[in-house]
C-alpha cells in the first residue's frame, strides 16, 4: 500500500505521532487481532517520491487490513488548568463590573463606560 502522508486537519497546536498496525480479520471471534498473534508484521519505507510505504508480511491468506492511529501527547492537567484559569478570569471579570456600578460620579466619564461596555460584552 502507498500511503500519501498527510497531516491530519486539527484546530489546536499539538503534535500527533502517526502510527501503523497491519491486523487481521478472525471471522470465529468476529475481532480484529494485532500484534505477534495476528501473523503479521508491518513495514513502513520511505518511498523514491517521499511518500511512505506501508507493507503488511503475513503468514496467511486471511483478511487483513492496516489501522492507521494518531497519538499524542495530551496532558489531561493542561485541561484542568485552563478550566481553573478560566474562572478566574471570568471571577475577576464580574468583580471589575460590580466595583464599577456602585462609583455613579465615576459613570458619568465617557472612558469609564467605555470600560464597563468592553468588559460586559466580554
Amino acid at each position: 500500500y502507498s500511503v500519501r502522508e498527510e497531516k491530519p486537519r486539527a484546530y489546536y497546536k499539538m503534535f500527533l505521532k502517526l502510527s501503523y498496525e497491519c491486523v487481521f480479520y478472525n471471522t470465529t471471534t468476529a475481532s480484529w487481532v494485532t500484534g505477534v498473534e495476528s501473523g503479521c508484521r508491518t513495514r513502513e519505507e520511505i518511498g523514491s517520491n517521499g511518500e511512505k510505504l506501508v507493507s503488511c508480511l503475513c503468514s496467511h491468506m486471511t483478511s487483513f487490513a492496516v489501522l492507521m492511529s494518531f497519538d499524542s501527547d495530551y496532558d489531561p492537567l493542561e485541561e484542568t488548568v485552563t478550566f481553573i484559569l478560566l474562572g478566574v478570569s471570568l471571577g475577576c471579570l464580574v468583580l471589575t463590573i460590580i466595583a464599577y456600578l456602585p462609583a455613579k460620579e465615576m459613570l458619568q466619564t465617557r472612558s469609564v463606560r467605555i470600560n464597563l461596555f468592553l468588559a460586559t460584552s466580554l
